[in-house]
């Protein structure tokens, strides 16, 4: 994750029409996530435990785009930049959940 978005932004020429209702939201969803991941990261040093941030994508093509792990205590984190959000965004969730890599 790069620290500054509005770099990462200049580097894939993203610009102010880029985030219109019309834009492609896959374009904007690594840039949105980075963002997600660096507000995150700015808050765990006031945090009573300690959480540690992971992008997690397993070899058969799941993916969660943030687990943050504190103790025995997993949170998974899906961010979309759609204008709508279905059930079937959240099947990696889910099946990380239910089944998970270890199970």
């Amino acid at each position: 994750h790069l620290v500054d978005t509005g770099i990462a932004s200049a580097l894939r020429s993203i610009n102010s029409q880029s985030f219109n209702i019309e834009a492609n939201p896959t374009a904007l969803g690594g840039l949105f996530e980075n963002f997600v991941h660096n507000e995150l990261a700015k808050s765990l040093p006031f945090q009573k435990q300690e959480w540690r941030l992971y992008h997690w994508r397993y070899d058969k093509g799941r993916e969660i785009d943030i687990i943050a792990e504190a103790d025995r205590t997993i949170v998974g984190f899906e961010m979309k930049t759609s204008t709508v959000v279905e059930e079937n965004d959240f099947r990696h969730l889910r099946w990380f959940r239910d089944d998970g890599p270890g199970k």
